[in-house]
């Protein structure tokens, strides 16, 4: 790259960067004074000493070696245009080609795919292949992204009411706002995303101890549970009319007034200490008394409490 006191231009290296070169250079020699040396050969012989030599420190070593035999700026600024900018077919086709191909995501920014669009649109124009205006303005539509689709959407709207709505220029002004715009939402959302550890802010939650084992709730335990405690829920409290009284068990003397089902390993159990209980109050009356109807009295009760039992 050549510094020309605050201007830096970059060396010609082939097709890849020509075009931009020579209008670079172009502006140069116009600078210099000396840009009539490449527009035709009747110019003095120190003009065009003077246009070569900057068109050779404007070369890369390649491009350098192909005009190291011309004495005058005309004859190798035409070589190198024959050499880098060939016309034809192939060249033409390899234009289209590239300008089909280009899409926003094959760029780092908005700015270079427009930039990109441009150049080879331009340099169709220069070889009679001029586009129209609304095949670049779709052709740069269509590359966006799917990113841009509430945008384009919005632009065809515009365009379909009035075609001469947008130009290249206005286009390109209202999406590099648009890509500004989309940099900094990703950025806000990258920050909260840091910030957050990953959760978005309205999922974040603080962790409790708490819980309650009747509601199943986190926010309070079972002895500040306004269902299971009324009494403590405030006068706002909406849900008053849900409130269930809980469960106690009763206990086996009480009457529930329902059928409840007994364990018969238990019945049964208590049946035996109760039949125990009445043979040893038998036998005892039956030695005191030493009644002659005591053996009956006890196969009484023996079917009594069997009868009981079943």
């Amino acid at each position: 790259m050549v510094s020309t006191k605050e201007i830096a231009l970059p060396k010609l290296k082939g097709t890849s960067n020509y075009i931009i070169w020579s209008l670079r250079t172009s502006a140069h020699l116009t600078k210099e004074g000396c840009l009539d040396a490449i527009l035709n050969g009747d110019v003095s012989k120190a003009k065009s000493e003077k246009a070569l030599a900057n068109i050779q420190l404007l070369c890369e070593d390649g491009p350098l070696l192909q005009i190291k035999h011309y004495t005058n700026a005309f004859a190798a600024w035409k070589a190198l245009k024959e050499l880098y900018n060939p016309r034809g077919f192939t060249s033409e086709y390899l234009l289209i080609k590239e300008l089909f191909e280009a899409t926003l995501d094959k760029y780092p920014s908005i700015e270079e795919y427009l930039n990109k669009v441009k150049e080879i649109s331009d340099e169709l124009k220069a070889r009679s292949l001029e586009l129209p205006k609304q095949v670049v303005i779709a052709w740069i539509l269509y590359g966006l992204g799917d990113s841009y689709d509430g945008l384009v959407s919005n632009i065809t709207q515009s365009l379909r009411r009035d075609p001469n709505a947008y130009n290249f220029e206005s286009l390109a002004s209202t999406l590099i706002d648009e890509a500004k715009r989309q940099d900094s939402k990703e950025v806000t959302q990258s920050l909260i995303v840091q910030r957050y550890k990953g959760q978005m802010p309205w999922k974040v939650m603080k962790k409790s101890d708490k819980f309650c084992t009747y509601c199943k709730l986190t926010s309070h335990t079972d002895k500040d549970c306004y269902f299971l405690h009324p009494n403590k829920a405030p006068s706002s409290w909406s849900n008053k009319n849900r409130v269930t009284k809980p469960k106690i068990e009763k206990s086996e003397g009480q009457n529930t007034g329902k059928n409840t089902s007994i364990n018969p390993s238990h019945r049964n159990q208590k049946n035996k200490e109760r039949r125990e209980e009445t043979e040893n109050a038998l036998f005892t009356a039956t030695t005191i008394d030493n009644s002659s109807n005591t053996e009956e009295e006890i196969d009484a009760f023996s079917t009594d409490l069997d009868t009981a039992e079943d």
